[in-house]
């Protein structure tokens, strides 16, 4: 990472250029919804844009002396258990949420940018915005079965937030931890959409003195996860997850960038990111075939997790409204 700063807006421009109904359950369903995602992330979709945020609020009047993030930190450690929410319980209590949301909204890299001198704080920052507002979306709408249908159009453009004093969508939020982090691949596991089939939500708030070893943990446990990476070794074929997928050159630049190699692809960066048990399955897996793993939009929500999506089509194998939360 090199500490290379510049205006918001200029950040955000540069960033974007870089790229109770039952759960879905049919193949072709999740193929199609899978298709319109890369479609949506390459030249955009419109949809109508639900403001998330009270637009009444305005700036402290004392001066903020530090980043509030134990309070996205308690969330986490009390609702997020191996990658899966319990919304419910967070919809019942949510005033530690409801106060990160309300500090973050003038706290941050360009308003307060004091508390963010190095780019592990500011990546971080962006990452916790990116995570409770996807959180607070679902909550939104009131735990649905999935939050990425075709009604409502991509998750990232859906939302408007305020973070750090200015109006912004999740997917802007997601291009300036991209921004922000120079491109390592390993913050898409970092970033999670409330799907089964999306990063899981890490259980702790990123931290600045913690961020490099919080990635290269989410980064190995990502390549294990067959959600994200599967490979059928009968087949041979290489299944890869949206977060991977999507962003396949940034991943191989993540390679050759920290190897000093001159090429490489993707399989080489799963190996280069993965634990060495893990590595000995990629490694069997040069040559194959790589194909898109079918999203599982389905909820990330702690007690469905038996409403694994049965589009998946290979064997598990070896191998503006205010943001307040009332019924």
């Amino acid at each position: 990472m090199t500490d290379a700063r510049g205006s918001l807006d200029t950040r955000l421009r540069v960033a974007a250029d870089r790229g109770n109904r039952p759960a879905p359950r049919r193949f072709d369903v999740a193929v199609a919804f899978t298709a319109l995602m890369l479609a949506c992330a390459a030249t955009g979709c419109r949809q109508p844009v639900r403001d998330l945020y009270d637009p009444a609020a305005t700036m402290p009047a004392k001066p903020v002396s530090a980043y509030a993030v134990g309070l996205w930190d308690s969330v986490l450690r009390t609702y997020a258990r191996d990658g899966l929410v319990d919304y419910d319980g967070l919809l019942a209590s949510p005033e530690d949420l409801e106060a990160f949301l309300d500090h973050i909204a003038f706290v941050g890299p360009r308003t307060t940018p004091a508390l963010f001198p190095t780019i592990q704080a500011r990546t971080a920052y962006y990452l916790n915005a990116y995570n409770v507002c996807v959180v607070a979306a679902v909550l939104a709408q009131d735990i649905p079965p999935t939050m990425h249908d075709f009604d409502r159009g991509p998750l990232d453009a859906a939302y408007r937030f305020r973070v750090d004093g200015r109006i912004v969508t999740l997917g802007q939020i997601r291009a300036l931890a991209r921004a922000e982090a120079a491109d390592d691949a390993r913050v898409e596991f970092a970033l999670c959409d409330a799907a089964m089939g999306s990063a899981p939500l890490h259980n702790r708030a990123f931290q600045p003195d913690l961020l490099a070893r919080q990635l290269i943990r989410l980064a190995q446990d990502a390549v294990s996860n067959t959600r994200l990476v599967r490979v059928d070794h009968g087949a041979q074929r290489l299944y890869l997850g949206m977060a991977v997928w999507s962003r396949k050159q940034a991943f191989i630049d993540t390679y050759k960038r920290e190897t000093g190699s001159e090429s490489g692809t993707l399989l080489n960066c799963l190996m280069h990111l993965a634990t060495p048990v893990r590595r000995e399955s990629l490694n069997r897996a040069v040559g194959y075939e790589t194909r898109l793993l079918p999203f599982d939009r389905s909820l990330n929500r702690r007690d469905a997790t038996a409403a694994v999506s049965a589009a998946d089509p290979v064997a598990s194998g070896p191998g503006g409204d205010h943001l307040r939360y009332q019924r």
